[in-house]
């Protein structure tokens, strides 16, 4: 539907459970960080959500896991718009390890 955006994230320690892997959670994090940084890059305050004529809101998130991250990892994040609707859009979001 649209050319995707990529950015990357930098796996913390703190983002790692006890047995030195991403905690599975974090992902959803990632995901979100970079999915912030490209609605900056297309002008978007998020900061300002209240004063916008419409908000966002996750109504369903599922992941499937094909590898591991490890602390000092980079992930390659990539957004892109799937299906846009009357009063919904579908992003979908990949990732890969750069190491």
């Amino acid at each position: 539907m649209s050319n995707p955006y990529r950015g990357t994230i930098k796996v913390r320690f703190a983002d790692t459970d006890a047995n030195g892997h991403a905690f599975f959670g974090n992902y959803f994090v990632f995901a979100d960080e970079v999915l912030g940084d490209y609605w900056a890059e297309l002008g978007w305050d998020v900061s300002d959500v209240v004063n916008q004529d419409y908000l966002t809101f996750t109504v369903n998130a599922n992941m499937d896991f094909l590898g591991e991250s490890l602390a000092g990892d980079t992930l390659e994040v990539e957004v892109k718009s799937e299906r846009i609707g009357n009063s919904s859009v579908v992003i979908g979001f990949s990732m890969r390890n750069l190491r």
